[in-house]
């Protein structure tokens, strides 16, 4: 036997022993028996993944479309109650105007009727009741005696005696009710229409029945909404009294204006639950839907405006809205399963085309790997320049940002400039001035307006002087060159000092500078001439825009600092000008004053700056506050010794 025959068996066992010899080849190749089988089984993950993939853009789908719906109908359901609820306030406002127009002409015409009785004439009623006969509103005044028979009507010279004692609204004055009543509508049987009866009694000098005066309104007239507002398909709005009784109904369902007048209103206690004011959705017996209901008392009458929209009208809408938005999810949804039935069969194609490579040869094995390796470099390629171009867009904003603030910086030079020369011209021209007008006195010998130039020249340079002064301490103060000399004093002893040197101007003006401690302990650690100088410019500022008489309060009391340090709470308050609200933050700032302020009565506009560096400095802080009666000022610092002391931002 051969050395062949001895390796490979010959007929079944051959056959038997390809698959090993196949993996042997395979393994020459460099290639591991189960690779086709992770191939396979990659494969089928990809399509596991596509399946999810889909299953999820269902559900997100119908998601979306239920969230996206019940929006819809969330929106409807708010513009439905919105439109009832302003539907009724209307129609109750109207329906209250007139009703107080009809009690007002009751109580006119009643001293008339029980003075004059029936030679009071009421075919003329509208000359001297013009304002209801402009409302349209009433059909019929009439006149009714003791004896419950018509003696006067302002439809006929000369009614017919008829007996109207059987009517409810004539019977309870009758039977001695007092005060108006608002009947039930009837039809009238001179007006032969449909009128809501208001009726009152009219009381003899002897305070015996004399008569009863009637008025017959209109149901259709008590309010116009129902001709400049449509009340849809479904809509209603009714006049309803408590006794359940409709006075009037406006709905488009119904056939006429008067079909539901003189009707009861079925279950109207179950409706209204017995409040006088409310909403509620619940079923109409009148239209046979679910109504959004909204109903209120109108006045101090019995009668309830009732508005009503039905849920079919509500939703009519966003159903028509929901059904196109269904079809397109459909469609969307038919798209993506297709789109991911033909993806898990691309994959199938190309993991078998795969296998079949695999088993082909390692030269495209490697040539597949080598691709793969490229794809994952490209891959992170693309991840660094990603990277690279959210750098470059961080660098943009910050350089935008910069921009910005050196524009805004700009801004504020210019303004400063601008400031500057406005405040430092206007005392130069009048040195200027005042200066050529003294040397022409003197040149003429004239003393007395010498005297006056120079005095205006000292004036202007005083201000010119303090201007100066201001700046320069100002920009000490913000530069840190300024050293406090902090040392344990009296805050209320420098206030009142500050107090006696504007004592001239305190008195100058009638006022009165009230000062109040409401705390035993008022000693702080603080330097006394810089709180001396936020004094007098808090307190100069008061004296300058307060009205002759007027008082200025100066209160401290005890506070805290944000880190839970004690501290001492100032306020100072006038009952000048004020400061609007949206200015409390910007009168701080240099040269700024209140629009209320800045009439030519203000000064250089640096003096709160000047204070609220100097308190800054103290480890304080100091802000305007909102105020009806004048400007309203704050400020606290600390109590703490000089090394516990450090300066707030500014």
């Amino acid at each position: 036997m051969s050395a062949l025959s001895r390796v490979l068996p010959s007929g079944s066992e051959s056959a038997s022993s390809s698959p090993d010899l196949h993996n042997m080849a395979v393994k020459r190749r460099g290639l591991k028996p189960d690779r086709r089988g992770r191939i396979r089984r990659s494969g089928a993950k990809l399509r596991l993944a596509v399946a999810i993939s889909a299953c999820g853009a269902v559900i997100g789908t119908v998601l979306f479309f239920c969230a996206v719906v019940n929006e819809a109908r969330s929106y409807a359901e708010s513009r439905a109650w919105n439109h009832v609820s302003t539907l009724s306030a209307a129609f109750e406002e109207q329906a209250r105007a007139n009703l107080e127009m009809v009690a007002s002409a009751i109580q006119f015409l009643k001293p008339q009727f029980a003075e004059h009785g029936t030679s009071v004439s009421l075919i003329d009623w509208r000359t001297y009741l013009p304002a209801l006969a402009s409302s349209s509103t009433t059909v019929q005044i009439a006149f009714v005696g003791s004896d419950g028979k018509l003696l006067a009507s302002s439809l006929t010279q000369d009614p017919p005696p008829i007996d109207l004692s059987d009517r409810e609204h004539i019977r309870v004055q009758l039977e001695g009710r007092p005060g108006l009543y608002v009947g039930k509508p009837v039809i009238g049987r001179i007006s032969r229409q449909w009128t809501i009866q208001i009726t009152d009694r009219v009381e003899g000098s002897d305070g015996k029945l004399a008569g009863i005066i009637v008025f017959s309104l209109s149901p259709d007239s008590l309010t116009t909404l129902q001709r400049s507002i449509n009340l849809g398909k479904s809509g209603s709005l009714m006049l309803v009294g408590t006794d359940g009784v409709i006075r009037t109904s406006f709905a488009n369902w119904q056939k006429t204006d008067v079909a539901l007048v003189g009707t009861t209103y079925p279950n109207l206690q179950a409706l209204t639950g017995g409040q006088l004011a409310g909403q509620r959705r619940v079923h109409d017996p009148l239209n046979g839907s679910q109504t959004f209901f909204r109903w209120r008392k109108v006045g101090d009458y019995p009668l309830l405006v009732l508005s009503g929209i039905a849920e079919p009208e509500v939703y009519a809408a966003v159903n028509r809205a929901a059904a196109k938005l269904g079809a397109l999810c459909a469609s969307v949804l038919a798209l993506l399963l297709s789109l991911s039935w033909v993806l898990a069969r691309e994959i199938a194609r190309r993991v078998e085309r795969e296998v079949a490579l695999y088993d082909g040869s390692r030269r495209l094995a490697l040539a597949n790997d080598s691709l793969r390796r490229r794809h994952r470099q490209l891959g992170r390629t693309s991840a660094a320049l990603a990277a690279e171009r959210e750098r470059l867009q961080h660098i943009n904003v910050e350089l935008k940002t910069a921009k910005e603030q050196a524009d805004e910086a700009n801004r504020l030079k210019t303004a400063f400039l601008m400031n500057m020369s406005h405040e430092f011209r206007t005392p130069m021209h009048a040195i200027l001035n005042y200066a050529a007008f003294g040397l022409k006195a003197a040149r003429g010998s004239d003393e007395a307006r010498l005297e006056r130039c120079l005095t205006n020249i000292q004036t202007a340079g005083d201000r010119l002087l303090g201007m100066l002064n201001a700046l320069l301490d100002l920009s000490k103060l913000e530069s840190a060159w300024s050293d406090l000399d902090k040392e344990r004093g009296n805050l209320m002893d420098v206030a009142h000092s500050a107090g006696v040197e504007l004592g001239s101007l305190v008195e100058e003006k009638a006022l009165r500078l009230r000062f109040e401690a409401q705390t035993s302990d008022l000693e702080a650690v603080f330097d006394a001439r810089r709180m001396m100088q936020v004094f007098v410019n808090l307190f100069s500022n008061a004296i300058k825009f307060s009205p002759k008489g007027g008082t200025i309060t100066v209160t401290m009391s005890d506070d805290a600092m944000p880190d839970g340090g004690e501290a001492i709470h100032c306020h100072i308050e006038d009952h000048g000008l004020g400061i609007p609200e949206d200015e409390l933050e910007r009168v701080f700032d240099k040269f700024t004053q209140s629009s209320k302020t800045d009439t030519g009565a203000g000064g250089s506009g640096l003096g709160l700056t000047i204070c609220r560096e100097i308190v800054r400095l103290h480890g304080g802080r100091i802000w305007a506050a909102p105020s009806a009666n004048g400007a309203s000022i704050h400020f606290i610092i600390p109590r703490a010794g000089p090394d516990q002391i450090k300066p707030t931002r500014s």
